[in-house]
């Protein structure tokens, strides 16, 4: 171990952090960072001041990995993408350890990169100080990669894949409305031009309209023409609604 990573992990500063001191902590393991940064976190939410560090550490040319919970992150996949661009991230099942460190400092915390824990949460972490303990939690995590699996970005086939899907069903949806351009009349049933902006016959439109009740229920979907709850200001059923109107 260096010099310099001995004096950051048997030095006399302060070594427990607590909720608003956290994040300022969990930052300073990457702007202190010249060689590598590891992450261990289960949940990843990235926030401003988290990406500027990394992307400071990037132009550094230190190495960034990210070890995440397999399966966890779907929800905030344009945060993973911006990760995969900036660092290695990789997936590990059931994680639940916090640990981050680089070559001088190992921090111990109960946070997990997330933009909520920097404002809500009561978290605490501990920067290991004593060179015994500190190689312990890196032997740990050097142990994680054993048990990780790389995110890979989504190959050209499955975007192109993807996208010849989204055209198709924009096509067919498209065609739908060109073919079905008639409609019945959402009180009586009866056969008239599809427009959900008048979707009464001449008759009932009539009658409707000596009170413009906008939400008085009806009989009939004015698309597809069975029978349902519908009204003037919803004319359709949900699904006619959603294919009739999407983009």
């Amino acid at each position: 171990m260096s010099n310099l990573a001995q004096r950051d992990s048997s030095g006399d500063g302060k070594a427990v952090f607590v909720d608003d001191e956290v994040e300022p902590e969990i930052l300073k393991v990457i702007r202190s960072a010249t060689r590598y940064v590891t992450f261990v976190t289960p949940y990843v939410d990235l926030w401003m001041h988290l990406k500027d560090a990394i992307s400071d550490a990037r132009n550094r040319r230190v190495e960034i990995k990210f070890y995440v919970r397999a399966g966890e992150n779907r929800q905030t996949p344009e945060d993973l993408k911006w990760l995969r661009d900036n660092a290695k991230v990789y997936e590990i099942p059931y994680l639940h350890a916090k640990i981050y460190l680089n070559e001088t400092r190992v921090l111990v915390s109960s946070m997990n990169i997330t933009e909520v824990s920097t404002r809500n949460s009561k978290e605490f972490a501990m920067l290991v100080r004593r060179q015994d303990d500190a190689s312990v939690f890196r032997d740990y995590v050097q142990r994680l990669t054993a048990k990780s699996t790389a995110i890979q970005p989504p190959s050209m086939g499955s975007m192109v894949s993807g996208l010849i899907k989204t055209t198709v069903t924009q096509s067919l949806q498209q065609a739908v409305r060109q073919v079905s351009q008639s409609g019945v009349c959402i009180r009586c049933g009866e056969k008239i031009p599809y427009n959900p902006s008048h979707p009464y016959c001449a008759t009932h439109y009539q009658i409707w309209a000596k009170w413009g009740d906008k939400g008085y229920k009806e009989k009939f979907c004015h698309s597809c023409g069975k029978a349902m709850k519908t009204s003037f200001e919803r004319p359709e059923c949900t699904s006619c609604y959603k294919l009739n109107h999407s983009n």
